[in-house]
């Protein structure tokens, strides 16, 4: 029996001409077609990967219902090493050590102010800096950079030990 073919196989493998008997031809045959299929695939079977299913669709929510709003935002919490904290009239502001990616960071304005500076024994700058915290709330965009609104003591925990 012989096989063959003038051509390459979609996967580039030259096709010669191959003799045999045929007892030989009719053991290799099937072997060398499942060969010439799996190159033509990109390898063997046991390497490919399965495509992930796509994501269900959103949720629609209502754009009137508060609860519905809320539950999308989901909270969080944030830990992360105090690099340092700028205290201004209006704001003050928590910055982390390493975001330079991320650009996170945390606020406490006006509102919050007075409560979360209290509980923190009136210097927010000294009681945070250097320090690993914890923050519970949401995290949403202001001016394109991730951040959280600190409105509560509740939302804040500071380790009791330095980090290394």
């Amino acid at each position: 029996m012989v096989l063959h073919s003038g051509a390459y196989s979609p996967a580039g493998i030259s096709l010669e001409r191959i003799s045999m008997s045929r007892k030989t031809a009719s053991l290799w045959t099937p072997m060398v077609l499942a060969s010439v299929a799996l190159a033509a695939l990109g390898g063997c079977a046991h390497t490919t990967t399965a495509t992930p299913a796509a994501p269900p669709p959103p949720a629609e929510l209502d754009a009137a219902s508060k609860a519905d709003i809320e539950s999308a935002m989901p909270t969080v919490t944030v830990k992360g090493i105090v690099a340092n904290v700028q205290v201004s009239d209006e704001v003050i502001t928590i910055n982390f050590q390493n975001t330079q990616d991320s650009r996170f960071y945390a606020v406490i304005l006006s509102r919050g102010r007075d409560a979360v500076t209290q509980a923190l024994g009136g210097d927010v700058a000294k009681a945070l800096t250097g320090k690993t915290v914890h923050i519970h709330g949401q995290v949403t965009l202001y001016r394109g950079r991730p951040e959280m609104v600190i409105d509560s003591p509740d939302q804040l925990k500071v380790d009791a030990t330095m980090p290394s």
